[in-house]
């Protein structure tokens, strides 16, 4: 798999890709790269580029009142102090971004970002959760993730679980800032997306979308289709485009976290 920039770290904040493709029969499509918290201005230019599409081909979110997320952060946080290694690991990875941090850096949700009611959206994954309100992975995937931790490198683990831990202390203080998270969340990220997440969260619901991409070019003329998911899926999707015959034509980079006080702008 080509490997392709997921992101941009840059002096003032987190770029994000917003890639566009070109088939030679006429159809278009731009890839919105996203994540699941981030800057509301992030989220208004997003929506501005997708009202510019005939679909738009949306990654399922799961909407959660704010004591629900109240609870998920109690509980991952615990598990960051479990004493087998591997589920304080796993507590890591699966660390919520804290409401606290949220709110003392006024970032928003993704999934009260969007009006996804739209007729013309259509959820791309929607087949693969396995309860209706998403409320959580099956038992036999967690297991999988769970095995898959165990062959993971102890320090590189170590070195999270640390890491994590650092910056949940600064979160209760009010003290962390985006770089704390930003060195947080990007430790050692290729290293886990590919071992843990990529053939059992990330492939699979990209083929879903891609079922749905080609039923859509058969179904409606030429014309522009928005893909609007997670920036961790972007190479295999990258990929799944090319080898359908589409070739990206352009990369336009949007801010989705600000690192500094500066104002919001696009960057080309």
């Amino acid at each position: 798999m080509c490997m392709i920039k997921i992101y941009d770290w840059r002096s003032d904040g987190v770029y994000l890709p917003i890639r566009y493709y070109a088939h030679p029969k006429g159809m278009r499509v731009v890839f919105v790269a996203s994540l699941h918290e981030g800057e509301k201005n992030f989220y208004n230019h997003v929506t501005c580029i997708l009202n510019t599409c005939y679909v738009v081909i949306y990654e399922e979110m799961r909407p959660r009142d704010a004591d629900t997320m109240k609870d998920l952060d109690k509980s991952w946080s615990r598990a960051l102090y479990d004493d087998n290694l591997d589920e304080a690991f796993l507590g890591a990875i699966f660390l919520p971004t804290p409401q606290t941090f949220m709110h003392d850096h006024g970032l928003q949700e993704e999934a009260y970002s969007f009006d996804y009611s739209q007729g013309n959206w259509i959820s791309g994954d929607g087949n693969w959760h396995t309860e209706k309100n998403h409320v959580s992975l099956t038992a036999e995937t967690w297991e999988t993730i769970r095995h898959k931790i165990t062959f993971l490198d102890e320090e590189l683990k170590l070195k999270k679980v640390i890491a994590a831990r650092k910056f949940v202390e600064k979160v209760n203080t009010h003290t962390a800032s985006m770089i704390d998270f930003l060195n947080f969340e990007n430790l050692y990220e290729d290293e886990i997306q590919y071992a843990i997440f990529q053939s059992d969260l990330v492939d699979p619901r990209d083929e879903m979308v891609f079922d749905v991409l080609d039923h859509l070019v058969c179904a409606i003329p030429p014309s522009r289709i928005g893909i609007k998911f997670g920036n961790g899926h972007i190479p295999h999707m990258d990929q799944m485009l090319k080898e359908r015959g589409y070739i990206c034509t352009t990369a336009r980079w949007l801010r989705v976290l600000s690192t500094v006080s500066y104002s919001y702008e696009i960057w080309i």
